[in-house]
């Protein structure tokens, strides 16, 4: 017989039971917990802004968006919920994830895999080597998968409107963020809120906050960027690249002789100057130029003119490990012609720096010019640079001619340090398949080859046919996203002719046309040779 007691017991243990049942549904059926005088606001339009309301006060989100997604391991939302915690922020964590396309996922990691091949064969280091391995394990993972998963990462810190210092303090754990993430992270705008929360498509969203964006011409001065050109479809319209979201990505221009890729070198050279001089951003433009006619028509612009000689140097960090591997594939590109290095001295360029490579022989204009590509990279990947700068290359096949190794180097460390190469070339075959698939935006002008019709398909391009039809000076404009753009060139040689005719009635360029000599420039410009490297005097 049971006792009253035992019965007692029994009955508690039974609403113990179905209590905890209730808990656990309730959790599973809501999924957050409700916090009291917690409150969402939501605006509209240009100025929208989120905010919410905790205890009776009133607090606005600064939201930020990853340039691309962490590979941190699985416990990376615990340590930032830790790193929150001990900076003592109020944030929200946006993360999410998308099914894709295998055969995306797998060019990728394809691209890592060598990357980090080559890291480890240059300098055999213990970390590249279990990067290796750890790359090759999530290969084979992804080829199991039926359905490979990628997503997007964003965070929103909650600040005090009233106190002016707290911006400084978002900025201070972005950069916490950024560090424990190993990712760069950028600020979004406000009225970027909505699609930061609720965007389906978290590639589109940056992209298009980074890319193209196509204005009227009496708003142009809205925005802070480079004029590519005007917009066929809408007459009156600009095409403008955001300065300097847009050029992390890299350009390249492709296109037969004699159809506009060097004008358009010298608009993109001369616009990135006036951005420099007024802001001081971009730190240093450096154009370097194998044929001279970019050159030419820069002279009047530029802060530094450099003529190298035979026996001149380029400045180079250091030249053992990594460095060692990008001269060496520099000096492929000359068949092994040497030029001169000053091993020790860092590259620091400064404004406009223009090298104008024609007085040098054929190999030796490719090896010096790759050694600067070299050094660009290697002092922006491990010193880093004072600020960003803009590699802008002519003639692009002469520093890819038997090994691109520097070139890849420089497009791959480029994205997160702050050098963004821009290069022109008669075909994506000239440069190989790394450089371009490592290319964000690509100008490609028209052609009437079979050939270059089919590189216009290679390139993305839904309709390669069109690129028959282009009149000179314009192009499809290609995203990474293969999106493309019709676009008209601005025609910038008028203005440097100018600008040439009036520095050659007094300051060295000459009327009559001629080239001038190397000492010979306009007056303010700093006109030089590289230095030569130094030899001991005998004891």
């Amino acid at each position: 017989m049971v006792s009253a007691s035992m019965a007692f017991n029994v009955f508690l243990g039974a609403v113990a039971v179905v209590t905890a049942a209730l808990m656990i549904r309730n959790l599973r059926s809501t999924g957050e917990l409700p916090l009291p005088g917690l409150r969402k606001e939501r605006g509209g339009g240009q100025g929208a802004e989120l905010s919410v309301y905790v205890d009776g006060r009133r607090l606005v989100g600064v939201p930020y968006v990853a340039e691309e997604l962490p590979r941190e391991g699985q416990d990376l939302p615990l340590r930032l919920a830790r790193l929150a915690r001990s900076a003592r922020v109020s944030v929200t964590f946006v993360s999410s994830m998308y099914s894709v396309r295998k055969s995306s996922v797998l060019k990728l990691l394809e691209e890592e895999l060598r990357k980090t091949e080559f890291a480890y064969t240059a300098t055999r280091h213990v970390k590249y080597r279990e990067r290796l391995a750890e790359l090759e394990d999530l290969y084979k993972d992804v080829m199991r998968v039926q359905v490979p998963y990628l997503g997007g990462f964003a965070f929103i810190v909650w600040v005090d409107p009233d106190d002016k210092d707290a911006t400084l303090g978002a900025e201070a754990f972005k950069e916490l963020v950024e560090a424990e993430a190993n990712v760069r992270v950028r600020r979004a705008r406000a009225n970027e809120l909505e699609a930061l929360l609720t965007s389906s498509r978290p590639t589109w969203f940056s992209q298009d906050s980074w890319g193209p964006v196509v204005v009227g011409r009496d708003v142009i001065n809205n925005e802070t960027g480079v004029v590519i050109g005007e917009e066929v479809e809408g007459p009156g319209n600009l095409v403008i690249l955001r300065w300097p979201d847009g050029f992390r990505v890299h350009l390249g221009a492709f296109g037969p002789t004699g159809r506009g890729k060097t004008v358009l070198l010298a608009g993109l050279a001369s616009q990135l100057v006036s951005l420099s001089h007024t802001f001081g951003d971009p730190t240093a433009i450096v154009v370097v130029d194998p044929k001279g006619d970019l050159a030419d028509m820069l002279r009047g612009v530029a802060d530094s003119y450099i003529t190298p000689s035979q026996g001149s140097c380029v400045p180079i960090r250091r030249v053992d490990g990594v460095a060692e591997k990008l001269v060496e594939s520099a000096r492929e590109t000359g068949e092994g012609a040497e030029v001169p290095l000053c091993v020790g001295s860092g590259f620091s360029p400064a404004g406009l720096v223009v090298y104008d490579l024609r007085g040098l022989p054929n190999e030796l204009r490719n090896v010096y010019g790759s050694l600067i590509v070299s050094s660009l990279a290697l002092e922006a990947s491990e010193m880093g640079l004072r600020g960003r700068v803009v590699l802008i290359l002519d003639e692009a096949w002469r520093f890819a001619k038997g090994s691109a190794v520097h070139l890849e180097f420089a497009l791959r460390e480029g994205r997160s340090k702050g050098l963004y190469v821009i290069y022109a070339t008669q075909l994506p075959t000239d440069v190989g398949r790394p450089i371009v698939d490592n290319t964000g935006y690509k100008l490609v002008f028209g052609g009437f080859t079979n050939t270059y019709v089919e590189m216009g398909a290679q390139l993305g391009l839904e309709r390669p046919e069109l690129l028959r039809s282009l009149p000179v000076g314009e192009a499809l404009m290609v995203d990474e996203v293969g999106r493309a753009r019709h676009v008209k060139v601005l025609d910038f040689s008028k203005p440097f002719k100018n600008l040439a005719r009036l520095a050659g009635e007094g300051e060295g360029v000459r009327s009559d046309g001629e080239e001038p000599k190397a000492a010979e420039g306009r007056k303010g410009v700093i006109d030089l040779q590289e230095p030569r490297p130094r030899t001991p005097r005998p004891s």
